[in-house]
């Protein structure tokens, strides 16, 4: 009989606390600051939600003494259902060497501000209810006063709660292991170390410079990394002048390493051009004027359109033919010159004309055997300007000519 009373008993309390109305906490989050503003971590699930890092196991990197990592607060989602009622939200934690052994956690962080309250479809019997409790008011900087060394951050949640028949306390503490992430103190006084830098260079023209590359630092604290190069603008000009490529990197502890590559930029290649095409002319008239389109081939290495200018024209001081020596020069952006020359000979190649006038018939003049006669002079002409016209054989007009 007294067994059947406990088996009675044991089995009435299994159906009161199985049929009693339940609770618990569902999620919940650390909230802090460790450099990079209010981040919320997960705590309670095995995978992240949406958006959100899990806490457990993560490495929150190495931090200077004179730095900040702020514990914000925590957020716990607790859900409640018939007579089951939540209370409040709590947050423990602690921070400690990873070579010391464990303190005891500070805490409770109580709040009792519900910032969120709805319907919760997993109950199906009385009021159901999920609810968000936060405190996000904290500002304790964790790693204030620590010495270098890795620490672990511990935390856990807690949610007190009633019900018909009594209370209780649901706990979020990863079955009794805690919440644990970890980071480093250093306290680094020496600046990082770069990779050597790639030697100076010139180039000759302003975009052939290699591309930016990465470069390799280590740091006593932060370990290793690397850091893409930066630019100057050029300074100087494109003939001479040079452009600064610095890479540059801050350690945890705001000690700072520089490295830098001098680029010069200076165009000493002169353009290229051929010469002209000779021409030949008749006439001194006919040399035409200096004309810098007749140079049609100008190119250089950096100066898009290279200046074409007129130099000079050297006679051989010899005619028929005449040899004239046409120079232009063609210089780039930077000075760099050439010249090239065109031929021009003057070689009047065409004989010179003339027009007689008619025959004349006259009589002797009375008593003589002679008639002084007066006659138009021939005209000559020629292709070219300076022809003359001289008589080389018999009289000249207004002589007396003999009959016959």
């Amino acid at each position: 009989m007294r067994k059947f009373y406990l088996s009675f008993i044991l089995i009435y309390f299994c159906i009161f606390f199985q049929g009693h109305a339940q609770s618990g906490i569902y999620e919940n989050y650390l909230i802090v600051d460790s450099g990079s503003g209010t981040t919320y971590y997960d705590l309670l699930p095995p995978t992240p939600a949406p958006g959100n890092e899990d806490f457990h196991g993560w490495d929150f990197g190495t931090f200077a003494p004179t730095q900040t990592f702020t514990l914000q607060g925590f957020q716990n989602k607790t859900y409640k259902c018939d007579t089951d009622d939540v209370l409040d939200g709590s947050l423990y934690y602690r921070v400690y060497l990873s070579t010391d052994p464990a303190p005891a956690f500070i805490g409770p962080i109580t709040t009792t501000t519900v910032i969120f309250d709805e319907d919760d479809p997993s109950c199906f019997i009385g009021s159901d209810r999920r609810q968000t409790w936060e405190d996000s008011s904290l500002t304790t900087n964790i790693v204030a006063g620590l010495a270098d060394g890795l620490y672990h951050f511990e935390v856990y949640t807690t949610a007190d709660f009633t019900y018909s028949t009594g209370s209780g306390t649901h706990v979020a503490d990863n079955a009794g292991s805690y919440y644990r992430a970890t980071f480093m103190i250093c306290n680094d006084t020496v600046p990082p170390v770069f990779d050597p830098p790639p030697a100076d260079i010139t180039v000759e023209c302003l975009g052939d410079e290699l591309p930016v590359t990465d470069l390799d630092w280590t740091d006593s604290c932060d370990g290793t990394g690397t850091v893409t190069g930066s630019d100057s603008v050029l300074s100087g000009g494109a003939c001479g002048g040079t452009i600064t490529r610095t890479w540059t990197h801050t350690d945890s502890d705001g000690n700072t390493a520089t490295v830098t590559q001098t680029i010069t930029v200076d165009d000493n290649t002169a353009p290229t051009a051929v010469n002209p095409t000779d021409i030949s002319v008749q006439c001194a008239a006919d040399v035409p004027a200096p004309d810098v389109t007749v140079v049609t081939t100008e190119a250089d290495n950096c100066t898009v359109n290279p200046t074409v200018s007129f130099v000079s024209d050297v006679s051989d001081g010899n005619s028929n033919p005449e040899i004239i020596t046409r120079t232009y020069s063609v210089t780039d952006d930077c000075g760099n010159s050439i010249n090239v020359t065109q031929t021009i000979t003057v070689d009047d190649t065409i004989d010179p004309t003339i027009s007689c006038p008619a025959d004349i018939v006259v009589s002797n003049d009375a008593g003589l055997c002679t008639a002084v006669i007066n006659y138009t002079a021939p005209v000559g002409a020629d292709n070219c300007a300076g022809q003359t016209t001289v008589q080389i054989a018999g009289l000249a007009s207004g002589s007396a000519f003999p009959v016959g």
